[in-house]
């Protein structure tokens, strides 16, 4: 058993690596392409892009480790059992639990290392991501400027310039529309105008020189004001919305971090709910793997596939139907309706009697006939 153990062990490794690989490209080219955009449009530079998709990499392979765990011991028992090796072990009175022992024994050593990662690393990732999104949108908007364009870089500002100053970035010949007021319209004139992010108070400054502020009232007479200089300012709020006053989200903060915040007075339903799922998640996510490894050692032992598309259709379809219970769960504790810890529980739940249906439904006489169970 020993050397058939240390083989089965490299051979699922191997299917692990690649398997974890393909899913983590696949992943990543899903989520990057709502952020490339965003990086072009501010013009960004090569080592901040490397940076910003290096820190999505962690999110991803929380997501993935499960399937990845799934189908990579599915092809592994696959394999045995499309080569008549499982038949051999089982002659020799070697049981379907044995013969899967090996990469059961992988999935526990994977448990902490999982377990780190979802705790620590990935919520770690998670928050610089996000942060160093915020101060591309937060410093950049002069980076978005474009000459000759009509732009709306914050919500009802309306900004266009004849061009751009190359000494200091600055717009020259701007006219600039502000509709935040319903019942006021402020149209501004100017020879330049400069956009100064406040670090100190993450305000927007917008900064005009020499010229003409038309204000032109819902009901009444508009109005013209010559200046030299002229200050408009947008509040966090009005510049950068939810990207600046969202809380964050349980997947950017740490476990100790979701302790503390689960524990603060007056929180909502929806927060306290979505905290709470989290936090039980960090501890049964890995138990997940463990439940995946197993079922994917079963499966093909069990039902004997003929053709390998069958063996990973039915793994992946295994994998759709946890995850759609698992996000039906996360809604459902969000909502209140049903407490956190039993919407925790119950797709590892779901999977745990899978696992018992699977390993009762059918097992192999010396001869290699499948005999079912009553």
């Amino acid at each position: 058993m020993g050397i058939y153990s240390s083989y089965l062990t490299k051979i699922f490794l191997s299917n692990f690596v690649v398997v974890l690989i393909v899913f983590v490209f696949l992943g990543f080219s899903i989520n990057a392409i709502s952020i490339i955009g965003l990086l072009i449009l501010h013009n960004v530079r090569l080592l901040l892009t490397l940076k910003i998709f290096l820190f999505m990499i962690p999110e991803i392979v929380v997501f993935v480790l499960p399937a990845s765990f799934l189908i990579s011991s599915l092809i592994t028992l696959f394999n045995l059992t499309e080569n008549n090796e499982n038949i051999v072990l089982s002659s020799a009175g070697v049981g379907d639990w044995e013969i899967v022992k090996p990469v059961f024994m992988l999935a526990i050593a994977f448990v902490l290392p999982y377990f780190l990662l979802l705790s620590y690393f990935a919520p770690i990732s998670n928050s610089a991501l996000n942060r160093n999104l915020y101060n591309l949108v937060r410093l950049g908007p002069s980076l978005v400027l474009k000459p000759g364009v009509f732009l709306e870089p914050f919500d009802n500002i309306t900004i266009y310039g004849n061009d751009i100053s190359h000494e200091d970035q600055g717009l020259e010949q701007v006219l600039v529309m502000d509709k935040r007021d319903p019942n006021v319209t402020l149209i501004v004139a100017a020879k330049r105008l400069h956009i100064l992010p406040r670090e100190d108070t993450a305000e927007v400054i917008f900064k005009f020189i020499e010229g003409n502020l038309f204000a032109i009232p819902k009901d009444g007479v508009p109005r013209n004001l010559m200046f030299k200089d002229y200050i408009l300012s947008l509040s966090p709020l009005e510049a950068y919305g939810q990207v600046y006053t969202r809380e964050p989200k349980p997947k950017e903060m740490t476990l100790f971090e979701i302790f503390r915040e689960a524990r603060r007075p007056n929180l909502s339903k929806a927060r306290y709910g979505d905290l709470m799922f989290s936090l039980y998640n960090r501890f049964l996510l890995p138990v997940v793997g463990v439940l995946m490894v197993l079922l994917g050692g079963l499966l093909p032992l069990r039902f004997h596939f003929r053709r390998r598309t069958a063996a990973l259709t039915s793994g992946l379809l295994v994998f759709f139907a946890y995850y759609i219970l698992y996000s039906g769960m996360k809604s459902l504790a969000k909502s209140g309706a049903v407490m956190p810890f039993l919407c925790s529980f119950i797709p590892p739940i779901f999977l745990g009697l899978l696992l018992s249906k699977t390993s009762l439904y059918g097992v192999l006489n010396p001869s290699g006939l499948v005999i079912k169970k009553q």
